[in-house]
């Protein structure tokens, strides 16, 4: 467990067992119908600074809770949600002065968008957010990890999920994993909420400071957590199982995906996976395994009807960068190697009018259009590392953070032409 929480700490995703993320993409056709601190400086606001007037897509100023004390300072946004050109939740972490010397405690960061000013919200808790799900303005699930350790003692792994109700952030209690893990850590990587009462959340855990993991699903009702059994292909209890993301539509029939990587062993090629909420029963509809030998990881996915996902993530195999395309015939999955895609995608998002956007590690983005990701102008800046992108009908917002010098601050750019 302690492997697959280094990707969180280390605030960049990159592909198992390789070192060189690339794209790739997955469609799903057809698919059944089925004691902590909290922040004490909530007023930082920072109007939006447009540095590539000429383009569509610009950046923007975000606060830096933590960017005053120089060096060492790391701020970062993982994940956003927008239900509008006015309302986005964006979720991330920060690490604020340290009391004692190579102590660096990690704080949950929220930062809400108006359509010109992003502002920092309060979190009445300890840890880091990684994935962040809005169903409106008065209702966004935000999940992550508690006590993330950065450089001090270990402090212990647990997952966290925080609920808003248009006010203010509060903790919602999450399950434990399966009972016969005596001493476990966990971690939620991705939500999807369709609605105030219905989310579903998808991470791993597994044996304190192991690298061993296992999937790990969690459904919301509207007032408490439940936990789904879900598959491990990798095998227990020596296998590595994540999942990284997960979407849910209500559109043509309700649907859930989750996509993520597993592996035999810990040393062994790890392998994307896609697992299926067929009517309230988690199940493995691909795994990429079966049709590669390769490293390959499934980072993101976006379902903007039952019948039709998209995910993005990497297949590498030695100096060949390759796509990977999945179809769903009802039946179960294929999978074959394409031609690389425009953009790296490491996040996507859908619309039901069948347009999907993708950000990839440094920025870049491209949209989908007739089968083809096409690519987009983007503001050009050094060092930049996005996680996590949402479109409405009018607008994209994508998230992340950017280093210069020895501070990692946070990052956002947004398209308003759309």
């Amino acid at each position: 467990m302690r492997g697959a929480m280094e990707r969180f700490r280390r605030r960049r995703w990159g592909v198992v067992a390789a070192s060189v993320p690339l794209a790739a993409v997955a469609s799903l056709v057809g698919a059944p119908t089925a004691h902590a601190r909290p922040l004490t400086s909530p007023a930082g606001t920072v109007r939006a600074a447009v540095l590539a007037p000429s383009s569509a897509w610009a950046v923007v100023a975000t606060p830096d809770p933590s960017g005053d004390w120089g060096n060492g300072a790391l701020d970062a946004l993982r994940g956003v949600s927008c239900t509008s050109p006015t309302f986005c939740m964006a979720g991330g972490s920060y690490v604020p002065r340290p009391k004692k010397a190579g102590v660096y405690p990690s704080f949950p960061l929220f930062e809400r968008w108006d359509g010109s000013t992003w502002s920092v919200l309060g979190s009445p808790t300890g840890g880091g957010i990684s994935g962040i799900s809005c169903s409106s303005v008065h209702f966004c699930m935000a999940v992550g990890v508690t006590n993330v350790e950065n450089g001090g003692p270990h402090l212990g792994e647990f997952s966290l999920a925080e609920v808003w109700r248009g006010a203010k952030w509060a903790v919602v209690t999450s399950p434990p994993p399966p009972p016969g893990i005596p001493a476990y850590e966990s971690e939620l990587t991705s939500v999807s909420c369709t609605s105030r009462n219905s989310c579903v959340a998808v991470g791993s855990y597994g044996e304190k400071r192991s690298p061993r993991a296992q999937t790990l699903v969690e459904s919301w009702d509207g007032s408490q957590w439940s936990l789904n059994q879900s598959p491990s292909p990798g095998g227990v209890p020596g296998g590595l199982n994540a999942l990284s993301g997960v979407s849910c539509s209500a559109a043509g029939g309700a649907i859930c995906a989750a996509v993520g990587y597993e592996a035999a062993s810990t040393n062994g090629h790890a392998h994307a996976i896609v697992e299926v909420d067929h009517h309230g029963a988690w199940s493995l509809d691909l795994d990429v395994g079966a049709a590669s030998s390769e490293s390959s990881h499934l980072y993101g996915v976006s379902c903007a009807r039952a019948s039709s996902c998209v995910a993005v993530g990497a297949i590498v195999g030695g100096t060949s960068n390759l796509l990977l395309e999945g179809n769903w015939d009802g039946h179960g999955w294929s999978a074959a190697p394409r031609s690389p895609s425009a953009i790296v995608g490491v996040a996507v998002t859908c619309g039901t009018g069948g347009t999907c956007t993708e950000v990839g590690p440094s920025g870049g983005v491209a949209t989908l259009e007739n089968g083809t990701w096409i690519a987009a102008p983007t503001p050009r800046q050094a060092r930049v590392s996005a996680s996590s992108i949402s479109c409405t009908s009018s607008m994209c917002m994508a998230v992340g953070d950017y280093v210069v010098g020895g501070t990692t601050r946070t990052w956002a750019e947004y398209d308003r032409t759309r």
